[in-house]
């Protein structure tokens, strides 16, 4: 479990704890923020069918399936790169902030 937290800086804009996260399939990743924050999954592609997540009291939790890396949609950039990439951005009051997600085995 990778625990992130969110914050705002003196522009307004969203800045992280982690700026990479790695995780392996059935982990999760808690991101903890101001009460109000979104995060949604780019170029429709994320570890789940959902691609957008509304905080609930400054939470948001995203459990990564124990199978994703055998899904036909990741299995063939599993095998190329040894991992599966997931851009998403975080939003708070209309700001972005874009890390990504990391997806492998332990090798």
């Amino acid at each position: 479990t990778a625990v992130v937290g969110i914050a705002i800086d003196k522009k307004g804009l969203p800045m992280e704890t982690v700026r990479e996260i790695v995780l392996k399939p059935g982990e999760k990743v808690i991101f903890a923020g101001p009460d109000r924050f979104l995060i949604s999954f780019k170029n429709k592609k994320a570890p789940t069918e959902k691609l957008r997540y509304e905080s609930g009291n400054g939470v948001i939790t995203v459990v990564i399936p124990k199978d994703i890396l055998d899904k036909p949609q990741y299995a063939e950039e599993y095998r190329k790169n040894k991992f599966v990439r997931f851009d998403y951005a975080i939003n708070i009051n209309g700001k972005e902030l874009d890390p990504p997600i990391i997806i492998k085995r332990d090798e």
